[in-house]
């Protein structure tokens, strides 16, 4: 102890009389971290603080055995004091840097310089060799290698410095010291900060820190496991699931993205719902996966990312950069086509939030969402209202206020017109009084009672919309609680009699409440989804088609959705066409579901068990093209091997069974340990064979070929 004060004595008095005071106030901000053992120390290194609440940057070679066991880190401040490491926060083998996270707050910390780094130019290193804590030496830039990712510096120094910072005149952060070469004298290399600040900032760091090579690709620990095996391997080891979907994923493969999308929001690993196994929610990380994969142009993930920002889930440096990220991700998945993308994008744009407020296209994508949405919800939600309301104003003058000005000017302007008896000509009996009631709800639903009197006077001279909204009154329980269900049912006539005068969104509406199961009364939802129906709402059109028995009936309405362009339309009809197949055995409807996108594997079976080989692989390709179908690509497979409509080729079959496999086969693991027991276009490898029929049969849908295989191994302890 004694030689340490002495050795850091002299190196102090040598220094501090050149030394800008900028870097001596930095030396509090720098640690030792040891690696235990129980009470011994196995390794010790150097680090630094980045930031008030504990985080620590240093090497990854520094910390690496104890990435699984933060718990054997310790860390010392340069004031003696010690602080038990929490969390390995990111870290990133290729570049030899780990963030760690440290208990307490409120430390002195670095900051990054921004400066381009010259060679000549002077840095300082604190750090700890040999374990003196605190020893601060200076040098300059000798070098500058690798495209400016390694620096080379004269600063002495030796085991121990690993993970010291190297600083600037201005005590400001330009590399971390990470290797000297032993056989030179004064080689010492440092990693550019820049890689501790991605690391530190850049959310995607933290997950792609794992060095997922071409080498450990071609060894892979996880081969013909795919995402759909996660669920059994989630019951017995979490961590292992993880790590598995993580591999995939950083390997390209779609779906174990779309599964730590998943996971990191807080969806179960597995599939037992009594006792699910959920890791902690990370929306950094489910960012990072679902970013991954709007980049390759998935419009779900697209609006998934924007809800992120519109929901607060992702920090940002201020509420005006959250919704202009909100707006960018809503906009680039709603001109995709997705519907609740649009409803999200509507919304900022009638809030003016991330963009300038503007009621043209906030009513063009509430208007695309109503035509496209799947399911009419039971309660009514506010965009309907500002759709309606911007509908409703007719007369130029309103709507340039409305757009100019807002909502509370429009309200003002409403209000005197209709006290001054200068309405426009445009607005026919009662026209005015339901506009002058939806401006006030939009304002706010505390002016439902008021809005309620002008709805009256409206339906009184003949409004069905006016109607509508007296009944969508009475369905709510604004401050009638006592009388909810009598009002209810007041309000479910009144929204039928709004239907039943066509208004086709009431015929939507009214079918939902007496649908609903406090309702259940399914003669007067049918009837209600048919007055919406014939007055072409196309969600009233879809509650008909649930309602209907007739599947000719279901057709008619549903040519009708498809020539309104329903986004779901073609979809639907091809389930459609595909039921009237199950229950006639008619190939045309089998067909016509295959045309429509629908049941394209099954129209290639139906032709693989008419011999009709060659028809049946383009189905099963085009399966493979829409929709990745892992079972067709296990048929095509099946084909290739047995030579059915293609030239046998056992190699071709094992490509295809692998990639089957990929996308949630089981059977696929079967057929492909067929061709390892025997060599065919594989290497003869009982090892793998086995591997993968006990696979086939282990966790969930187990496969009862494989099985068979495993028993044939098991029986004559084949490949132990």
């Amino acid at each position: 102890m004694i030689l340490k004060l002495i050795t850091l004595l002299m190196l102090t008095l040598s220094l501090s009389a050149s030394v800008p005071k900028s870097v001596l106030s930095k030396k509090n901000t720098v640690v030792t971290i040891y690696i235990m053992q129980g009470e011994k120390v196995l390794s010790s290194g150097s680090g630094f603080m980045i930031s008030k609440t504990g985080l620590v940057a240093t090497n990854f070679h520094v910390v690496k055995n104890a990435i699984k066991q933060p718990g054997k880190i310790i860390v010392t401040m340069s004031n003696g004091s010690y602080l038990r490491t929490t969390q390995i926060y990111a870290y990133d083998k290729q570049n030899d840097i780990a963030i760690i996270r440290t208990s307490g707050k409120g430390f002195p910390y670095l900051n990054f310089s921004k400066t381009k780094n010259k060679v000549g130019d002077g840095i300082y290193v604190i750090g700890s060799p040999l374990g003196l804590e605190a020893t601060l030496s200076d040098g300059i830039i000798s070098s500058i290698r690798d495209g400016g990712n390694i620096i080379q510096i004269t600063a002495p120094i030796s085991p121990g410095s690993s993970g010291s910072p190297v600083l600037n005149k201005n005590g400001k952060v330009l590399a971390i010291v990470t290797s000297q070469m032993k056989k030179g004298q004064n080689l010492n290399f440092a990693v550019n900060a820049k890689f501790v600040r991605s690391l530190l900032v850049k959310p995607r760091k933290i997950e792609s820190t794992r060095n997922y090579s071409t080498k450990q690709k071609e060894s892979n620990p996880y081969e013909f496991i795919s995402d759909s095996d996660i669920p059994a391997i989630a019951e017995k080891d979490v961590d292992r699931a993880m790590d598995i979907l993580k591999y995939l994923a950083h390997n390209g493969d779609k779906r174990a993205q779309a599964s730590l999308v998943m996971a990191y929001e807080g969806y179960p690993l597995n599939n037992n719902f009594d006792n699910p196994i959920k890791i902690q929610k990370d929306y950094k990380k489910a960012y990072y996966w679902a970013k991954k994969l709007a980049d390759s142009g998935d419009e779900y993930y697209m609006k998934t990312i924007g809800e992120y920002y519109d929901k607060n889930q992702l920090k940002t440096k201020s509420k005006k950069e959250r919704y202009k990220k909100a707006f960018y991700w809503y906009k680039k998945a709603a001109e995709k086509g997705n519907e609740d993308a649009a409803l999200g994008l509507g919304n900022l744009y009638f809030s003016g939030l991330g963009t300038k407020r503007d009621y043209y296209y906030a009513a063009k994508w509430y208007r695309y969402y109503d035509n496209n949405q799947r399911y009419a919800p039971y309660s009514e939600e506010s965009y309907i209202k500002r759709l309606h309301l911007y509908d409703a104003i007719k007369d130029n003058k309103l709507i340039t206020i409305f757009n100019q000005k807002g909502i509370d000017d429009l309200v003002k302007k409403i209000k005197k017109n209709y006290k001054n008896k200068t309405i426009p000509k445009n607005y026919a009996d009662g026209e005015y009084e339901y506009m002058y009631g939806l401006a006030l709800l939009v304002q706010s639903y505390s002016n439902s009672k008021k809005a309620l009197k002008f709805f009256k006077i409206a339906a009184e001279k003949g409004s069905k919309k006016a109607l509508f909204e007296i009944g969508n009154y009475f369905t709510s329980t604004y401050n009638q609680i006592l009388q909810a269900d009598k009002n209810k049912k007041y309000g479910r006539l009144f929204i039928r009699e709004a239907a039943k005068n066509g208004y086709g969104y009431a015929g939507r509406r009214c079918a939902v409440l007496y649908n609903a199961f406090s309702v259940n009364d399914k003669k007067r939802a049918l009837e209600c989804a048919e007055f919406g129906a014939k007055n072409n709402d196309n969600l009233a059109i879809v509650e008909l088609i649930d309602k209907l028995k007739s599947k000719s009936e279901k057709i008619k309405w549903l040519k009708k959705l498809e020539y309104n362009n329903y986004k779901y339309a073609k979809k639907k009809l091809g389930e459609v066409y595909y039921s009237l197949y199950h229950d006639t055995k008619d190939a045309k409807y089998l067909r016509l579901s295959a045309e429509y996108g629908y049941a394209m594997n099954d129209y290639g079976v139906y032709f693989d068990q008419k011999h009709d080989y060659e028809n049946a692989n383009y189905w099963f390709r085009q399966a493979v093209k829409k929709k990745n179908n892992g079972t067709a690509l296990y048929n095509l497979g099946l084909n290739y091997e047995e030579g059915k409509g293609v030239l046998k080729d056992y190699k071709e079959a094992a490509n295809y069974y692998n990639k089957a496999i990929v996308a949630g086969s089981k059977p696929a693991k079967c057929a492909l340990a067929r061709l390892y027991v025997f060599g065919w276009g594989v290497p003869k490898d009982l090892k793998k064979a086995k591997k993968l029929s006990k696979m086939g049969y282990e966790g969930y849908g187990k496969v009862e070929q494989c099985k068979k295989i495993w028993d044939i191994f098991e029986l004559y302890k084949v490949a132990d």
